[in-house]
């Protein structure tokens, strides 16, 4: 099948499955510590579209000119692509250790996971909804670290939830050749851009490695990310970059030490003006919004739940958990990202497969044709 990003609209009660409608009245109440999703402004600028209005087909760059972007072309994510790898779950590797996780929400409070995951071996999460679209850009795994493919960012995309195509994205001219936690989003200027941490270690793990880390940015060229002259951001231990667009500045959020939020934002005295905003969370995920920013984060560690707060000029304002415990059966998830597709909710996450093998409670290795069975 050939995934094409130039259609028709589509009724989504009959291709997004895990569409339900809103609860009865009689329902249980969602947990008082549960944020809701739903009072969230459609998402005009930033990381993501909301999807409740159809993203151009095209960005335009510095000079007005409209430039296509690389999923209006008919054949850039063919299913399953280059990518096959990744939807073949093989569930006796040894090699496995990511599983990409999907729950599906008509309210942003309460969530239904779906049953199988989508793919096997990515982490570092980032989506994109645009138009009838989903995108979600990833580094390929295989452990527990970050091993790094020099050039090249991963992308899976549907158009229904149900059918997954790959496309492997490469990046030119780099400075470092390695290239972790990527994230893409939507410039001020409307161009399709993209964060990142580059080192010149192929072993080189954020989280774990001191010195300076340099956050990079480049920019969509019509064919590669091209890579900027200047160093973004740099700090000890970043990791986790991702980039909003909040009255037409752009905010940078990383995580930093593995301990903390930090955000720099573009009108600062020398380029960025930068300040630890929320303690105790980490890989932060951002939607940009009217008159806020949306950002989602974790606690430290995998089995951690994922929380969300609104964030603008005068602070952050903590709003709580999308859910009071891990809601997939492995117990863990990290890389938490949420986008509104279809008038409803979706969150993404990447289980740690080999350590919820090592629990005391986990899966039989023994796959039943797609399934896995509970011991």
């Amino acid at each position: 099948m050939l995934i094409t990003w130039l259609f028709a609209c589509e009724d989504p009660a009959e291709s997004a499955p895990g569409d339900t409608d809103t609860p009865d009245d009689d329902s249980a109440p969602p947990a008082a510590d549960t944020a809701p999703l739903d009072s969230v402004d459609p998402d005009t600028s930033g990381t993501l579209d909301t999807g409740d209005t159809a993203a151009p087909d095209t960005a335009v760059d510095d000079s007005g000119v409209g430039v296509e972007m690389p999923w209006a072309a008919e054949g850039f994510f063919d299913d399953p692509g280059p990518m096959e790898w990744a939807f073949d779950i093989d569930y006796e590797s040894e090699e496995l250790w990511w599983l990409l996780r999907m729950a599906t929400s008509p309210d942003g409070v309460t969530w239904t996971p779906q049953e199988e995951p989508i793919a096997q071996g990515l982490n570092s999460l980032d989506v994109l909804v645009v138009g009838e679209g989903i995108i979600i850009t990833a580094l390929a795994q295989s452990t527990a670290t970050r091993p790094l493919t020099p050039g090249t960012i991963y992308g899976i995309a549907t158009t229904d939830l149900v059918h997954w195509g790959g496309h492997e994205w490469p990046v030119g001219a780099v400075a470092h050749p390695n290239l972790v936690d990527p994230s893409i989003h939507f410039r001020g200027d409307g161009r399709l851009g993209m964060a990142y941490y580059s080192t010149e270690f192929s072993d080189d793990d954020p989280a774990e490695t001191p010195g300076q880390h340099e956050i990079r940015r480049a920019i969509w060229e019509g064919d590669a990310f091209i890579e900027g002259d200047t160093v973004a951001y740099a700090e000890e231990y970043l990791a986790d970059p991702v980039v909003c667009v909040l009255d037409g500045e752009e905010w940078l959020f990383v995580t930093r030490g593995g301990t903390s939020v930090r955000v720099a934002r573009e009108s600062g005295v020398d380029g960025f003006a930068e300040a630890d905003l929320w303690d105790g969370q980490s890989v932060p995920f951002c939607r940009g919004e009217t008159d806020h920013i949306d950002l989602v984060a974790q606690g430290l560690g995998v089995t951690e739940v994922p929380s969300r707060a609104n964030v603008d000029a005068s602070g952050i304002e903590e709003l709580g958990v999308l859910f009071p415990e891990q809601i997939f059966p492995e117990g863990n998830c990290t890389s938490p990202v949420i986008a509104k597709f279809r008038e409803q909710w979706l969150y993404f996450c990447a289980v740690d497969y080999r350590t919820y093998l090592g629990s005391t409670e986990h899966y039989d290795a023994r796959a039943q044709g797609d399934k896995l069975s509970r011991k």
